[in-house]
Formats: C-alpha cells, sequence, structure tokens
C-alpha cells in the first residue's frame, strides 16, 4: 500500500488536482450575491425569516451579553442601526438605537450619539415630538453635542414652537463645532416659518370671524321667521342655506316621488316663492319617468313629514316656501 504522505504521493495529488476544474467556489457571475450572504463580508444587516444559520450564529454572537461589554453592545446596536438609516429603513434604525440605549452603558458620549441618531431617525419619519426629545436627551448627556442642538431647533421649527427654535440655534451657534452658516440658515427657515405660521393664523382667525358673523345673521333671520331646526346649529345650516343681500334666504328642497322611487332637488329656493311655481316649471313638459301622465301641476299634492310622529301634513302650494318651514310641526 502506497504511503500516503510520501514525496511521491503528495506530487501526484498535487498534479491531479491541477487539472480538475474547482467546482465548490462561487459563481463568478453571482459571486456578489454569494459575497453578500457571507457574515464576514456583508454590507447590510440580514432580515426576514430565512437567515442563514452562520449569520444568525454571528448575530448571537455579537449581542450575546456574556461575550460583550454593555458599551460593546450599546456600539454593535448603534452600527446596525446606522446601517439601517442608510437604507432609510428608519423604523429598524429607531429599534437599533433604542435597544443600545436599554443597554444603558457606562459611556456617556455613545449614549448621547445613540440619542442623536434616533432623533434623526425619528425626524425623517416626522416624529418631530419624539425627535427633540431625543434631542434633548443627547445634549443632557453630551452638552457640546452640536447636531442634536441644532436638530432641535429644526424639530421646534416644525412644532411651531418658536421661541424654543431660537433659544436652540443661539444654544448651537455657541458650542465649539458649530457651523455658522447652518445655525444662519436654521435661524432663518424658523423666521419664515414663523411668519408663514403666524400669517395662516391671522387668515385663519378672521375667517372663523366672518363665519360667526354669518351664522349669528343666519341665526336671527332664522328667530325672526320663527322656524326651528332641532338638533341642528346655525352653522350646519349656513353651508347648505344661502342669505342674499337683502337678507332673504335661499333653500335646498328636495321633493320626493314615493311612488316611482325618485326626487328632484333644488339648490336655492327662493323662501318667497311658492312650491306651485317650481311644480309649473318642473312639469311644463311630462316627465320621462310618468309614462301615465299623473304628474300635472294642478293635480298634485304635495306634504313635509313630522320627524317626531312620523305623520306627514299638506302643505299649501300657494304658499310662499318661509310660511311652511316655520310650520309648528316642521323641524
Amino acid at each position: 500500500m502506497e504511503d500516503p504522505e510520501s514525496d511521491d504521493s503528495a506530487i501526484d495529488f498535487l498534479e491531479a488536482m491541477a487539472k480538475r476544474s474547482y467546482l465548490e467556489g462561487w459563481n463568478e457571475e453571482t459571486w456578489e450575491e454569494e459575497m453578500e450572504k457571507h457574515p464576514a463580508f456583508m454590507t447590510k444587516p440580514a432580515e426576514g425569516p430565512d437567515i442563514p444559520p452562520l449569520v444568525e450564529a454571528f448575530q448571537q454572537l455579537k449581542y450575546d451579553p456574556e461575550e460583550n461589554t454593555k458599551t460593546d453592545l450599546a456600539q454593535n446596536y448603534k452600527e446596525d442601526g446606522n446601517r439601517h438609516f442608510q437604507a432609510k429603513k428608519y423604523h429598524l434604525a429607531i429599534e437599533n438605537y433604542t435597544a443600545g440605549i436599554k443597554e444603558n452603558a457606562p459611556d456617556l458620549s455613545l449614549n448621547a450619539i445613540l440619542h442623536a441618531n434616533r432623533a434623526a431617525a425619528h425626524f425623517r419619519l416626522q416624529n418631530f415630538r419624539s425627535s427633540l426629545r431625543d434631542c434633548i436627551e443627547a445634549v443632557k448627556l453630551d452638552p457640546n453635542h452640536y447636531k442634536a442642538a441644532l436638530r432641535a431647533a429644526e424639530c421646534c421649527k416644525e412644532l411651531h414652537e418658536f421661541p424654543d427654535g431660537f433659544k436652540w440655534c443661539a444654544y448651537a451657534r455657541k458650542l465649539p463645532s458649530a457651523i455658522e452658516s447652518k445655525v444662519q440658515e436654521a435661524h432663518e427657515a424658523l423666521l419664515k416659518q414663523q411668519r408663514d405660521w403666524e400669517h395662516r393664523q391671522k387668515k385663519e382667525a378672521a375667517e372663523m370671524r366672518k363665519q360667526e358673523k354669518k351664522e349669528r345673521r343666519l341665526q336671527k333671520i332664522l328667530d325672526s321667521q320663527g322656524i326651528k331646526f332641532f338638533g341642528m346649529q346655525p352653522k350646519n345650516l349656513e353651508e347648505k342655506v344661502k342669505v342674499d343681500d337683502d337678507g332673504e334666504l335661499h333653500w335646498p328642497v328636495v321633493f320626493f316621488y314615493p311612488q316611482h322611487g325618485l326626487s328632484d332637488f333644488i339648490e336655492e329656493f327662493y323662501e318667497q316663492g311658492s312650491i306651485q311655481e317650481h311644480l309649473e316649471e318642473m312639469f311644463k313638459e311630462p316627465a320621462s319617468w310618468d309614462a301615465a301622465g299623473e304628474y300635472k301641476p294642478n293635480l298634485l299634492d304635495v306634504y313635509f313629514e313630522d320627524p317626531d310622529r312620523y305623520t306627514l301634513h299638506m302643505v299649501d302650494l300657494n304658499a310662499p316656501l318661509v310660511k311652511i318651514l316655520s310650520h309648528p310641526r316642521y323641524a
């Protein structure tokens, strides 16, 4: 039997191997994809239910409290959070930064960075209040954290807390690492947002006063005519009932034809007009759905329903609409 460790055998083995194709390596067309799956070369954290066993083992080792100090764990969470942030996966980034913060590592600078980074992720998600809270915590842990101070000013701008925003700009400007142009840019953005917001507030207040005036005017007219609407306020009516320059009302009116399951809608029925006038206009020509020719203006009766008693009340077709609306059972 040939000795496998002899020089001749080794030479023969190497020569044979040289003639064989290497079939166990990465495919040259997919090597980048295969490389990305290897934990030693991954550029993005593995996710999903089908994490390769080797990657899962590395992750467990990476976050094993018996193998890592609190500072190491917080640092690992920060790095993974940063990768998620770069990939615009802000919710996952927040989860990682939060886990790092919960480690309560003794490194205050690291904790400040975790809070500042989480503030940045919250800001991207427009969680401005949460972002501001993290900025405040970051500055408490590291009073010289310029980025956290500047982001706090930006949060105040979005939250319309302008006095606090200006204070944060002033604070950031005094820090050693402050970039004056950036601070000035944030300050000017605050000023513009404040002016725009105050203008909108004034405009909305003027619109509200105008609306309230119209509602009071409508209520005064309704009271003078003895018209009551139970369960409905003037502000609900004002969008539907129009008041003209002479202080007279134009009402939306619906005619139902139960026999045919149809209806007609008049958007602005003048309060001094009569139902008869509208019937004559609506049925000047036979309706397409009135094959029997039953709907003739001089042959029709009109009723309104009592909403409390569910009874019908016949109306005077020649009476003005305002008189019908002021009927004691009409509400």
